[in-house]
């Protein structure tokens, strides 16, 4: 791992006032932690976090191989001792879980010795290092004689290590671990005493897969990711010790998390510092900057001007997590009183980011058009700007010059009349007459559909290739905890609910164990609309794709899954949290249709083969899932035949 770089940013002189009081800061950060956060994982007292191998909010669990008491990355996975173990000789797996051929280690996990009332550390067979020391010299007899027979001993000090807090087994005021660090490195009689102080200031505690610690960092800096660790914990994703611990190597030499650069941070040191870490910075730096604005008192809804990071607003209905990126400026609304009736509106209802920003976009078109027509004054407003405001909102174009679709100008009416009511209701509109309201009969963008274009839609020739190859879908490796055999059944049970239902991947993929239901002998699925926030939607199906579904649920109880996944139909054999979407996507994404050569449609310019120019093409020869948009296209377009001909019988 390379040596880490961190520094501060330049900011303004108000911005370097505050961060100058750093004692405050600090303050308010000591008091805010909660001392009683994870009991039995968190030791406020070594600094030291050690993760439950048996909880689900923590992203580390035991080793699949018989008796060993290392963590492990994955579900169902081997600690690294196990997977080289396992990969020198080339046995199966289930032959090295039968006879496993790791190399013994010294336990991570700290416990006590076996003696009765000996108040030694765990070093070794049992023993503490003074027990198993004294049992060598011995002659290495049966333990049990020598247990028997041994006194108890009095626990020493802890090691002179920030957060170690193993015992002292050396003249040096070290354990056993930190003592064969500090042999391999020098001649410990011939270090001064500034020599092993500097040497042991630079030391890291002893830690597993499962574990980080905070001790040796700045005060500040520790406090800081304590209180933002404790605040992101509140909610998924699990808490995952490699990240942080990744996270923590890369602040040495910072003095605030707050202001350390993200690019030292994150954008350097190679390819362990991926998406996932630049998140978790993100997410810390915006649980500290809500803090740092909780402790000087500053608003985040004051000017016109508002950070995203600091609102703690959803993106949209699909990403139901905080927004952290951007601003809010409302600075191109002319008109002030449209301005602040906006700027109340979303303090007080709190809209989805998306949904703000298409507020942001009516106002400011309405405000357009008042101010070109001489309208500024709110006093002398009526019906009819009310109704010359719907029409701008009705014509307004991209940048290419094509009209926006009707439904996003509908949206754009609907939020400027939800903008209006409000300000009307909270008697924020006492200077402008009661005529400029919206009508009772809204406004709606309705565009004529051409049933006769195809679009993307898959042609039913292509449908056919697909299902009779349907054996070839899916990879052919194994992926997390699942399987090649169990990866392809359920991506080749994926694409028939796409090809029968035409719903949109993310709402598949979210499906629930026990989305089946029937009802006077019709089945239904329920799932739910994430796009229009409809939940437990229900959809009729035929009982052939019924029966699809319940023999994968069959499958599915036998599948090597964490708990925390086992109420989604189709889990993430990676992600120990509720899988989503996206992620199960990349996964999709990974799978092809091996041997495979072409899909031919009766139309040459439909021919879908392995050339990789195209992306259409590619994403229809790779997975038919990223294809999910013809698929809906094609199944909708069978539905409107089906509906034609039942018209003309």
């Amino acid at each position: 791992m390379t040596a880490p770089v961190s520094r501060l940013l330049v900011g303004t002189d108000a911005d370097q006032g505050l961060v100058s009081d750093d004692a405050n800061w600090l303050q308010w950060l000591s008091a805010h932690t909660d001392a009683g956060w994870r009991p039995g994982e968190w030791d406020g007292s070594l600094w030291l976090f050690t993760g439950d191998l048996d909880s689900d909010r923590t992203a580390a669990w035991r080793c699949r191989t018989p008796g060993c008491p290392t963590a492990a990355r994955g579900f169902n996975g081997r600690c690294s001792s196990c997977r080289r173990a396992r990969a020198a000789p080339g046995v199966c797996e289930e032959e090295f879980d039968r006879a496993p051929r790791r190399r013994p280690t010294r336990p991570v996990a700290r416990g006590g010795c076996v003696v009765p009332d000996c108040g030694g550390e765990l070093h070794c067979r049992g023993l503490c290092f003074r027990h198993e020391r004294a049992w060598r010299k011995a002659g290495g007899g049966p333990l049990e004689e020598f247990i028997a027979q041994a006194r108890p001993l009095i626990g020493t000090e802890p090691c002179l290590v920030a957060g170690c807090g193993r015992e002292r087994v050396t003249r040096r005021g070290l354990c056993r671990f930190h003592g064969n660090r500090l042999q391999r490195r020098c001649n410990p009689a011939s270090m001064s005493h500034e020599e092993l102080a500097a040497w042991v200031a630079d030391e890291k505690p002893r830690i597993s897969a499962h574990q980080f610690s905070l001790a040796g960092l700045p005060e500040l800096v520790r406090f800081e990711l304590l209180y933002a660790l404790q605040q992101r914990d509140e909610a998924p994703p699990p808490l995952d010790p490699l990240q942080v611990r990744i996270l923590i190597s890369r602040l040495d030499g910072a003095s605030s998390l707050r202001h350390a650069d993200p690019e030292a941070v994150c954008e350097s040191g190679g390819v362990q510092y991926n998406s996932a870490i630049k998140g978790l910075f993100r997410d810390l730096r915006r649980h500290l900057e809500r803090a740092w604005t909780q402790c000087t008192g500053t608003d985040p809804y004051a000017g016109n001007v508002w950070r995203v990071e600091l609102l703690d607003l959803q993106s949209n209905g699909s990403r139901r997590w905080p927004a952290t990126k951007g601003t809010i400026d409302f600075g191109p609304i002319e008109l002030p009183w449209l301005r602040e009736v906006l700027k109340d509106w979303a303090r007080n209802t709190r809209p989805y980011l998306q949904g703000l920003r298409q507020a942001l976009r009516a106002c400011h078109v309405a405000s357009q058009t008042l101010v070109a027509c001489g309208r500024a004054d709110p006093a002398s407003l009526g019906a009819g700007d009310f109704v010359r405001i719907e029409q701008a909102i009705v014509e307004q174009r991209r940048t290419d010059g094509s009209p926006h679709s009707a439904s996003h100008r509908t949206q754009l009416l609907r939020l400027f009349c939800a903008v209006v009511e409000h300000g009307r209701a909270n008697a924020l509109m006492t200077d402008v007459p009661d005529p400029f309201r919206p009508p009772q009969r809204r406004h709606r963008v309705i565009e004529d559909a051409n049933e006769e274009q195809l679009g993307r839609a898959l042609p039913d020739m292509v449908i056919r290739q697909l299902d009779q190859h349907l054996d070839l879908l899916g990879p052919a490796g194994r992926h997390g905890s699942m399987g090649a055999p169990d990866l392809q059944a359920m991506h080749q049970t994926i694409y028939q609910i796409l090809r029968d239902t035409g719903r949109r991947p993310g709402e598949i993929v979210s499906l629930k164990i026990g989305c089946l239901e029937v009802i006077d002998g019709q089945h239904n699925l329920i799932y739910d609309n994430h796009k229009a926030a409809r939940l437990r939607r229900r959809l009729p199906i035929t009982t052939d794709t019924a029966e699809i579904i319940a023999a994968w649920q069959r499958h599915r109880t036998q599948l090597p899954t964490a708990p925390a996944t086992r109420q989604w139909l189709f889990p993430s054999p990676l992600l120990r949290f509720p899988a989503g979407p996206r992620s199960l996507d990349r996964l999709l994404r990974r799978g092809g249709v091996s041997g495979l050569d072409a899909l031919d449609s009766q139309d040459r310019r439909r021919t879908a083969g392995p050339r990789r120019g195209t992306a259409a093409v590619r994403s229809l020869a790779d997975h038919p899932i990223c294809a999910a948009a013809q698929l809906r296209s094609a199944t909708r377009r069978r539905r409107r035949a089906r509906r034609c001909a039942q018209r003309v019988t």
